[in-house]
């Protein structure tokens, strides 16, 4: 049996809210229990390659509450959380290794300004080295190859680079400057040779494209592209990933979700037809396409639920429907589990 379930974390509510998804429609559906506590003010979701076990960050408390995941029901075992940080952590990640995770990497603010790697072992993080990044890590991604990590510098405006994933120990590769206030990351799988990194630019209302050197990890700022104001998440088709989506948040305002078809050739995006795709709700978040492929789904932070949308044969949104949960939903993950 195959079942698919997404979790989105509530920042207002220091909840976790569980959901199944109905492959054959796109539509969520509640579990039971609906709602996990985890620390104060959790601010990032993200899920081993296994599908086994949930990580979120918690930037009051700071520290990483744990979870296991039951395979047929989705519902959530807590396993503890870690030791709190000195300084705030604001967004983990783990590794590609395949069939399961070996590392979580966490992005730690000032005054640390790291990246600290945490060893995985039956669910449990267990703490490792750090290595500098630049002033307040923000957003972080791994690629799908499981080689390179990168972060989103907010405040020095920039974006670091490492090498090392796979081994649990990150070498610097570098920085490159960004625009005003960058933070979040999507990129793309390598296709034809190419591969490519977008970073929102919330300040300055864009987004950067960078191409990703193949033989270090190095990133070539390539453009932006003008968006709507804030633009926040953003995630990337499934297959080869020839289409970015971006949430578009400013607070209070009904909001929608900007399509783009990335040129591979020059990692050029081109906004889609219909883009901004309505949500039917307020400053739009996180966004997250289930592994399969077929549906998209958005965290809308100010209205306290989450937008389902299929992406259609050419890419555009269709709306489903929206769903409660808790208040200020601030990330989201959806994993598919073979029972």
């Amino acid at each position: 049996m195959i079942n698919y379930f997404l979790y989105a974390v509530n920042q207002g509510a220091d909840t976790l809210s569980c959901f199944k998804v109905d492959i054959s429609t796109g539509t969520l559906e509640s579990l039971s229990p609906f709602n996990y506590s985890t620390g104060d003010q959790p601010n990032s979701v993200d899920i081993d390659t296994s599908g086994n076990y949930l990580y979120v960050v918690n930037s009051g408390t700071k520290n990483v509450s744990m979870f296991s995941i039951n395979q047929g029901t989705g519902a959530l075992t807590s396993n503890g959380v870690t030791a709190a940080e000195s300084s705030t952590p604001i967004a983990g990640v783990t590794s590609k290794d395949t069939p399961a995770s070996s590392y979580f990497f966490m992005t730690i603010t000032t005054p640390e300004n790291v990246v600290k790697t945490f060893s995985i072992s039956g669910g449990i993080l267990s703490p490792g080295a750090s290595v500098s990044a630049e002033l307040n890590p923000y957003g972080v991604i791994v690629e799908p190859q499981n080689r390179y990590l990168y972060c989103a510098n907010n405040s020095s405006k920039s974006v670091s680079g490492f090498s090392g994933v796979a081994s649990g120990t990150l070498t610097s590769i570098g920085t490159e400057e960004a625009d005003l206030y960058p933070n979040q990351l999507a990129v793309t799988p390598l296709t034809e040779g190419n591969q490519y990194i977008f970073v929102s630019e919330v300040s300055n209302s864009c987004i950067d494209a960078y191409r990703i050197n193949q033989s270090d990890g190095s990133l070539t700022w390539i453009n932006d592209v003008a968006s709507a104001t804030w633009p926040v998440g953003m995630a990337v088709s499934t297959g080869e990933g020839h289409y970015l989506y971006a949430a578009d948040f400013i607070s209070g305002v009904t909001d929608g979700i900007r399509g783009y078809e990335i040129t591979h050739a020059s990692g050029a995006l081109v906004e889609m037809p219909g883009s901004p795709f309505a949500t039917g709700g307020t400053s739009s978040d996180a966004v997250a396409i289930d592994p399969s492929g077929a549906y998209l789904y958005c965290a809308n932070y100010s209205s306290a639920n989450l937008s389902a949308f299929r992406i259609k044969a050419d890419y555009t949104l269709e709306f489903i429907a929206t769903y409660a949960c808790g208040a200020n939903p601030r990330d989201l993950a959806v994993i598919k589990v073979t029972q």
